[in-house]
């Protein structure tokens, strides 16, 4: 359990830098590309229209951290099974 956490805490903290190192604007084909690849991926249409919508950076952290959250939730619910 200690190792699932330690995971989760720097798969969060390398998102949250990745995107504020990356304050650059995509293109609309980069913005397409990211919204199929999420769908490739199995994320949901949600998520992938986000990739379409212009967002500032703190828009795109707080979707991280929730997303981070959300993954929290699943696997300590996958950890108690």
């Amino acid at each position: 359990m200690n190792t699932l956490k330690k995971v989760l805490f720097l798969s969060v903290a390398f998102l949250g830098l990745s995107f504020v190192a990356a304050c650059d604007e995509p293109t609309t084909g980069e913005k397409v590309d990211n919204a199929v690849e999420d769908l490739q991926e199995g994320r949901g249409v949600g998520e992938a229209a986000e990739e379409l919508q212009d967002r500032t950076t703190g828009e795109k952290i707080g979707d991280a951290i929730e997303d981070a959250g959300q993954d929290v939730q699943d696997a300590a619910k996958d950890a108690a099974e």
